[in-house]
């Protein structure tokens, strides 16, 4: 202030008017505001989603593991501590290998190298953990590759999820689905198998296709399909085989099939492709068809003999009214003449009572063969029935019979018409050797049989005699009307058994009669 007074007038108005001038920008005052309510929401809803992130993480009952590239572990939940037996800061301390049982190690490096080359996660994957007591257990795991900001591979993160108890329930429905599986192969009626498409050979087989065929598991393991068709009918099986392994067909109708002892059983088949083991098979599966197949033939047989009895009972009446005047003819001229017939007329009238008994013979067949059985059963033994039907047989002195049958194991029989089926088979036997030759009869126990074999060395049949050697009016000898060898096997075959044979032009002939030493007769009356 003392300055002010020492200032001219003009002096001090210049002061003033810079002091105004200096202080003109402090006469108004200028305010800046910014709304930050944007930012505080933003501020807030990242905060709740953080807390939602970590409720979740630290609640979530899966693993979560965060881990270095080289298998460190940097961070995870407690679910992954705890399903490991660890505290979260026990487990910073490991690598995932170390977690990992070795077994899985090059799987799930594979699995890492994936991650880096191509899409950056995984699909779900199946490994196992090792607890921190040491136990191992099922896991499902899926990884996440994590990247820097220059894209080059950070570290890994994966979801981890226990599976025992998934494991657990998955193994015990697939044990009582294979239970129930089992139950139904073995306890099937129908055949089951499962074949190899490559080398058409039995891989398994249930009970009842073993059975069929009449052979153990271990023996079907060494079997092939060509192995169980007659060989007729192997050509055409052998098709089906393939069509089915092209799926062309499915289904298969009266197919042969041969068991371990050379009989024939007939079934239908149904079949399909399936892949097992990285092998391709065919599971097929058999029907026997034999008892339908026997009925159908049981009402072929009662329709012809039908068709024979009407036959027989007619021809049997017209044949018998003239061949009783032949014979009653025959015996006056013997009677009347007397011993004045000279030799040939006598040799003459001999022929004329053979020719009336052969006639008598054919007709008492007819009528026979289409005749119901009744059976008279009693015990008995093959030697006894050979015996006794050798002793009615003439044998010429160039054959020679070798008889070994034993007398066990007896059997229960229709002794008198179990003798013409024997007396039937040696008269052919002996026929079959014009010129001489061995018969060899023999007898065994087999399977609940006995089996009586006649093996000749004769002259044998072609291939197209034996197909029809059971039917009715087939005969490859001068005369006679062939109904020997059918009635034998209808006798056979009324006590339960059966009779078959084997042979080979000129190399002799093999029939072999079998009969159960139990009785199983069907469709006969027994006495």
């Amino acid at each position: 202030m003392m300055e002010d007074r020492n200032l001219t007038n003009h002096e001090r108005l210049g002061r003033e008017q810079r002091r105004e001038r200096d202080t003109a920008h402090f006469k108004h005052k200028v305010s800046i505001a910014r709304n930050i309510s944007e930012r505080k929401l933003a501020e807030e809803a990242l905060r709740k989603c953080k807390e939602k992130y970590r409720l979740l993480y630290e609640t979530i009952q899966d693993g979560i593991v965060y881990t270095e590239m080289d298998g460190r572990i940097i961070e995870s939940n407690q679910a992954y501590a705890d399903m490991l037996g660890y505290s979260k800061d026990e487990v910073k301390k490991l690598t995932y290998q170390q977690l990992t049982p070795k077994q899985w190690h090059q799987m799930e490096d594979k699995i890492v190298k994936e991650l880096i080359v191509k899409r950056g996660y995984s699909d779900p994957y199946e490994k196992e953990y090792i607890r921190k007591d040491g136990t191992v257990f099922p896991i499902s795991i899926r990884v996440w590759l994590i990247r820097d900001a220059d894209g080059k591979p950070k570290g890994m993160w994966g979801i981890v999820r226990d599976i025992t108890e998934q494991k657990r329930l998955a193994e015990e429905m697939l044990r009582e689905s294979e239970e129930k599986f089992n139950a139904i192969y073995e306890n099937a009626i129908d055949g089951i198998h499962l074949v190899s498409t490559e080398d058409k050979r039995f891989f398994d087989g249930n009970k009842a296709f073993c059975q069929m065929l009449g052979i153990s598991r271990e023996e079907l393991k060494n079997t092939r399909v060509m192995d169980i068709h007659p060989a007729e009918s192997l050509p055409y099986v052998m098709e089906q085989f393939e069509k089915a392994g092209r799926k062309e067909i499915t289904m298969g109708k009266d197919i042969p099939v041969k068991r371990k002892d050379g009989t024939v059983f007939y079934v239908d088949v149904s079949a399909a492709p399936t892949t097992f083991r990285g092998k391709k098979y065919l599971v097929g599966i058999f029907r026997d068809i034999t008892e339908r197949k026997q009925m159908e033939q049981q009402l072929k047989d009662a329709e012809r003999l039908a068709a024979i009895g009407e036959v027989a009972a007619t021809v049997g009446h017209d044949l018998r009214n003239p061949l009783q005047g032949i014979a009653g003819a025959t015996y006056y001229l013997k009677t009347k003449l007397g011993s004045k017939v000279d030799n040939e007329s006598r040799r003459m009238l001999e022929v004329i009572e053979r020719g009336i008994e052969y006639s008598d013979k054919i007709i008492n067949d007819l009528l026979e063969y289409s005749r119901e059985l009744h059976l008279k059963l009693a015990d008995t033994s093959a030697k006894s029935l050979v015996k006794d039907a050798l002793s009615v047989v003439k044998v010429p002195t160039n054959v020679r019979i070798v008889d070994s049958t034993k007398s066990k194991p007896s059997v229960r029989v229709d002794a008198g018409k179990m003798k013409r089926v024997l007396v039937n088979l040696i008269e052919n036997a002996v026929e079959a050797m014009p010129r001489g030759g061995m018969l060899k009869i023999g007898s065994k126990k087999s399977n609940g049989n006995l089996e009586i074999t006649f093996s000749d060395t004769g002259i044998g049949m072609p291939k197209q005699v034996l197909e029809k050697l059971w039917s009715p009016l087939l005969t490859t000898k001068s005369k006679g009307i062939g109904f020997g060898l059918p009635i034998c096997k209808r006798i056979v075959e009324a006590h339960g058994g059966s009779i078959s044979v084997e042979s080979t032009a000129g190399r002799g002939s093999t029939f072999t009669v079998k009969l159960p030493i139990e009785p199983t007769m069907k469709g006969v009356k027994e006495k």
